[in-house]
């Protein structure tokens, strides 16, 4: 077993180096701030906020992100520093699209579903959503995840021993991707949201007021 068959989950649990990497709560604190931004600006405009909120939350978290992967890639993988071949970049820009899109646009949409269709409170069907939909989607998001990194450690391997190593290494990718992002990404979400919430009702009692 090389190196970077085992770096997927070292990656995942390590934090990155203040010189190579922004910290963590920074790019946190930039997506929030970045969709609450896009979803006001949504609202006010009665406009749909999916896009404006994918592609907000996309482009703040891939710039760091992918930043991050190809310099943990380089510092963890196998054999010696080299360039980041482009499909490690196409899979993780894949990875990081699914994942904003279930963390921060599409849980409004299917909270509204499951209030139409299944009966559901509003504020139960928020919950579920915003918790249950990052979690569902990094099924699909951690074989984009070890599959652009199994591109930067081995090249020119065949298919079938890219999904040996995929079969590997996901079930416990899959548990430590989920373990990492429960506190900034699902509950960050949900108390995100509670608070804006708070916020624009407390706005608008004193507007009412004044």
């Amino acid at each position: 077993m090389y190196v970077g068959q085992s770096a997927p989950t070292l990656l995942l649990v390590a934090g990155p180096p203040p010189s190579r990497c922004t910290p963590p709560f920074l790019i946190h604190q930039r997506w929030y701030r970045r969709c609450m931004y896009f979803n006001q600006v949504s609202e006010a405009r009665g406009v749909d906020r999916f896009l404006p909120v994918l592609c907000a939350s996309t482009a703040v978290n891939t710039s760091a992100a992918i930043a991050k992967d190809s310099a943990f890639a380089k510092m963890f993988g196998s054999g010696a520093p080299r360039r980041v071949p482009g499909a490690s970049y196409a899979l993780w820009l894949a990875r990081d699209a699914v994942s904003m899109a279930c963390i921060f646009a599409l849980p409004p949409y299917i909270a509204l579903y499951m209030q139409e269709r299944a009966g559901y409170t509003e504020r139960s069907s928020q919950l579920f959503a915003q918790l249950g939909t990052p979690v569902a989607a990094q099924a699909t998001v951690t074989w984009l995840h070890l599959g652009g990194l199994d591109h930067y450690n081995r090249r020119g391997v065949s298919i079938n021993a890219r999904i040996e190593f995929l079969r590997a290494e996901y079930g416990k990718t899959l548990v430590a991707r989920i373990a990492r992002g429960l506190s900034p990404y699902f509950l960050g979400a949900v108390i995100n949201k509670d608070a804006r919430k708070a916020m624009h009702q407390l706005a608008c009692r004193d507007r009412a007021s004044s």
